[in-house]
């Protein structure tokens, strides 16, 4: 039986590492498995990546740190 995994709870980590971070998804990958034993195939992110519509087209939407955080206070 394939694994179920809630990937809301990785929502915002994922998008400051692939967006803000300009962390390729192979690290990505690496990282999220290490800290939390997360373990979808690179398949499935980019599927979810592509819902999530993550696209390094939107970098420039991270740049300003400041004003990411305060977004994220609301």
């Amino acid at each position: 039986m394939p694994q179920v995994y809630c990937w809301e709870l990785f929502h915002e980590e994922l998008a400051d590492m692939y967006l803000l971070y300009n962390m390729q998804l192979k690290d990505i990958m690496i990282e999220i498995s290490t800290q939390y034993n997360f373990n979808p195939s690179q398949c499935t992110y980019r599927l979810k990546f592509a819902e999530w519509e993550f696209t390094k087209k939107q970098e420039f939407l991270y740049k300003d740190i400041y004003l990411v955080n305060k977004v994220k206070e609301l």
